[in-house]
């Protein structure tokens, strides 16, 4: 784990085929909004959280993975769009107030 003052957020994008099993989704974009307002959120690559991500969006690796830090009492939506569809996230973050 990186020492960080704020939440990292590292997660999937999977979608099931016909049968029960899992399947990674590569190349799937996220796209991070404040929670509050809908406005594009502040995303970050490092974990000291000066590189801010342009255009508030990820893409998710060749295994489906994805991950940025975000500040504490920061909550986000993730807007998921990928060949197996869109899918919304709600308030990830930590909010220790």
């Amino acid at each position: 784990m990186f020492a960080t003052t704020g939440f990292y957020r590292n997660s999937s994008v999977t979608t099931r085929g016909e049968t029960t099993s899992l399947h990674c989704v590569p190349g799937a974009h996220i796209r991070v909004t404040e929670t509050a307002t809908g406005a594009p959120a502040n995303i970050y690559s490092d974990p000291q959280m000066t590189k801010l991500i342009s255009n508030s969006t990820v893409v998710s690796d060749l295994s489906g993975n994805y991950d940025y830090y975000i500040p504490l009492n920061y909550m986000v939506t993730e807007n998921i769009s990928s060949p197996g569809g869109r899918i919304t996230i709600p308030n990830i973050g930590v909010n220790t107030r």
